[in-house]
């Protein structure tokens, strides 16, 4: 409840942003007159309620009862003034879902697990130099709202329990660097650095579970799923930037919004040390065919796309699509296809979850409310 509240006053937040009017005087016949506004300054934004449901009744084919629920707001406030420019934005996305029969949902012990989450952040402040080029100066934040899990399973696959994986600040990614902006059109941009610092943040504090076995209620999110050493949690790299911005009405009715982001870690080679700490790289213990093959998977890849296709002014269908590559991030691998993930058995006799670097897709597709201003 405290983070649909949290998202809630976000949205109100924006809409009476965006509704805020230039103040003004009324003449003799009442009418009124605009005494100041502000051209510097452009605001606009979108916020949207979706959702989808559905269900049977002696479905003899079979049958899964689903819920679903997805909040979505975007704003943006731009400045302009001579050669000066600041562009800024927030995206927010938040959703449920619950899976089973009607009548099972109360009853089951995690009925509504979370579908979406993000919180971005962009911020870009340019000087222009030359026709549709700027040197500027980025920062871009992204985390998420609440808690991610992963859920354990019995033997007859019953959830009996869940770990987290994810929640505010844990993890979280931010982006600072001088470079470039080329800007034939309001509707593109793209950003180039030689040199940006990144960090990764995640926050380590314990975190009190709710409804799960008594050995699982205080956790705290693994920082190792990051890329982090253990117990640390600050992860700072130097590297090269690329990100593009895309936003358009392509036809009638249907807004297409993208950001696409490369990166790519000078600090990698560096950061490789052995069980006691010695960089094996400075060491030359590692050789350079190995270095330069480990090299090449050191980009990390974050392509986001919205369409939103507005019916009228208060309803709305959305789609998002994300493709990620984050090359300290390892993802569960499950070979067999059997919805569990494989394991690796360790030198000494214990079990370890197999994972390996990989592509990370996700998708929400949402029909319901919206609002423009």
């Amino acid at each position: 409840m405290k983070k649909l509240f949290t998202i809630l006053v976000l949205a109100i937040s924006l809409t009476a942003f965006g509704k805020a009017k230039a103040p003004y005087i009324l003449d003799e016949k009442g009418n009124k007159i605009l005494i100041s506004k502000d051209s510097t300054w452009r605001f606009a934004g979108y916020v949207g309620l979706s959702g989808s449901q559905a269900a049977y009744y002696q479905w003899v084919p079979g049958n899964q009862f689903a819920l679903s629920i997805n909040f979505n707001a975007f704003g943006y406030a731009n400045y302009k003034k001579g050669k000066w420019s600041w562009n800024n934005n927030l995206d927010a996305k938040y959703g449920v879902v619950a899976l089973g029969r009607y009548r099972s949902v109360p009853d089951r012990k995690y009925p509504f697990k979370k579908s979406d989450d993000l919180l971005q952040l962009n911020s870009l402040a340019g000087y222009n130099v030359a026709k549709n080029l700027d040197v500027s100066l980025v920062f871009n934040f992204k985390s998420q709202f609440g808690a991610g899990y992963t859920y354990k399973l019995d033997s007859t696959g019953k959830e009996y329990s869940k770990t987290l994986s994810s929640k505010f600040a844990a993890p979280a990614f931010m982006k600072i660097g001088p470079g470039i902006t080329y800007k034939p059109t309001d509707y593109f941009t793209l950003f180039f650095s030689p040199i940006t610092a990144d960090f990764t943040f995640v926050d380590r504090s314990l975190t009190k579970i709710p409804n799960v076995p008594l050995e699982d209620q205080w956790q705290r999110v693994n920082e190792k799923d990051y890329g982090l050493e253990t117990g640390k949690s600050v992860l700072v790299n130097a590297g090269a930037y690329l990100k593009m911005n895309f936003q358009k009405n392509i036809v009638k009715n249907v807004n297409y919004k993208t950001q696409l982001e490369l990166y790519y870690d000078y600090t990698y080679p560096n950061t490789i040390k052995d069980s006691t700490g010695v960089s094996l790289y400075k060491e030359r213990i590692i050789d350079n065919a190995a270095l330069r093959k480990e090299a090449r998977q050191q980009v990390d890849v974050d392509w986001q796309n919205d369409v939103v296709f507005t019916v009228n002014k208060f309803i709305s269908a959305t789609l998002f699509w994300r493709i990620k590559y984050r090359w300290r991030e390892l993802v569960p691998v499950d070979g067999n296809k059997d919805g569990f993930q494989d394991t690796v058995t360790m030198p000494d006799g214990t079990k370890t979850p197999k994972v390996r670097r990989g592509v990370q897709i996700a998708e929400v597709f949402g029909l319901g409310f919206s609002y423009k201003f």
